[in-house]
C-alpha cells in the first residue's frame, strides 16, 4: 500500500516500521500524525548504565529504506539524553517537506556520548595486592591504569594499558610485581634470592551494576590470565581477578 501526505491531505494510511538501535537502549519506538500535521515519535530510553549519556538521532525514509534523511524541523528528546523513561520527539513535517510519499520508516538511534579525556581514582581488591589504590588516565579508547598496594605492605604494583572505553569494556595488557615479605613465611623464595613475583598478562575489564537496596551500584570487574617468574608457578598461567570502585571524570 502506498499513501500520500500533502499540506491539504492528512495521511491516515501510512504503513510504518520502527527500528530500535543501540543494543536495545532505544525501545518501543512508535509514531503518529497529530491534528497539526506533525509527526510525534515516541520511544523508551533504557540505558545500560545508570549514568550513561546518549546522543539520540532520528532518520526517516519514504522509499522502504533505500535512502534516509535527517529531519531539520525537529524538537524534543533528542541530542544528549540520559535516564530511563518514555521520550517524545516532534517533527514539523511541512517545514521540511512539501509532501511525503511512500512507505515511511522511522529509525531512532542511540550512541553513547563520552567526552574524550578520562581521569579516575579509586580502590580495588585482587592483584596486585589485597587492597589497592587505582589511578586511571585515558583519551578516547586508549587508557593507562596504575595500581599499587593501598597500605604499602607488600610493595605491590601493576600497570595496565588498555584499548576500549574504560567506562564500558576494555582489553588490556598488564605487567606487575608482587613482593612477598617474610623469610619465615616464604623460606623457599628467600633461599632463591627471589621474593618478587614479576608477571604479565591479558585481561578484560567491564563495568557492571550490582543491585542493592533498590539501587544499582556501578563497579568494575576485571578478569584475565597472568604468567611470570618460573620459581613461583613454573610458567603455568594463573587466573587473574580485580574488583574495583573508581570515581571517573570525563571532559
Amino acid at each position: 500500500m502506498r499513501s500520500r501526505l500533502t499540506k491539504r491531505y492528512i495521511l491516515y494510511f501510512l504503513i510504518h516500521f520502527s527500528f530500535s538501535y543501540g543494543q536495545n537502549v532505544v525501545q518501543n519506538v512508535d509514531w503518529y500524525i497529530n491534528e497539526e500535521n506533525e509527526m510525534i515519535i515516541a520511544y523508551t530510553l533504557n540505558p545500560k548504565m545508570t549514568d550513561d549519556v546518549y546522543k539520540i538521532s532520528v532518520s526517516i525514509t519514504s522509499d522502504g529504506g533505500k535512502t534516509w534523511f535527517s529531519p531539520k524541523s525537529i524538537e524534543g528528546d533528542l541530542g544528549k539524553q540520559k535516564g530511563y523513561g518514555n521520550k517524545q520527539i516532534t517533527w514539523d513535517i511541512f517545514s521540511d517537506e512539501d509532501e511525503l510519499e511512500g512507505d515511511v520508516n522511522i529509525k531512532v538511534e542511540a550512541v553513547v556520548y563520552l567526552p574524550p579525556t578520562l581521569i579516575g581514582l579509586g580502590i580495588s581488591t585482587g592483584l596486585p595486592g589485597i587492597f589497592n589504590y587505582n589511578m586511571i588516565l585515558g583519551y578516547n579508547k586508549i587508557n593507562i591504569e596504575y595500581s599499587s598496594d593501598l597500605f604499602l605492605t607488600n610493595e605491590c604494583r601493576q600497570l595496565s594499558i588498555g584499548y576500549g572505553y574504560r567506562d564500558r569494556i576494555s582489553y588490556n595488557i598488564i605487567i606487575g610485581a608482587i613482593k612477598f615479605i617474610g623469610e619465615e613465611t616464604y623460606p623457599t623464595l628467600y633461599a632463591l634470592n627471589n621474593n618478587v613475583y614479576e608477571y604479565w598478562g591479558l585481561s578484560i575489564k567491564k563495568d557492571i551494576q550490582i543491585p542493592y537496596n533498590k539501587r544499582k551500584i556501578p563497579i568494575s570487574m576485571e578478569m584475565g590470565l597472568i604468567n611470570g617468574d618460573e620459581e613461583f608457578y613454573e610458567w603455568i598461567w594463573q587466573g587473574y581477578i580485580q574488583i574495583s570502585k573508581v570515581i571517573k571524570i570525563r571532559f
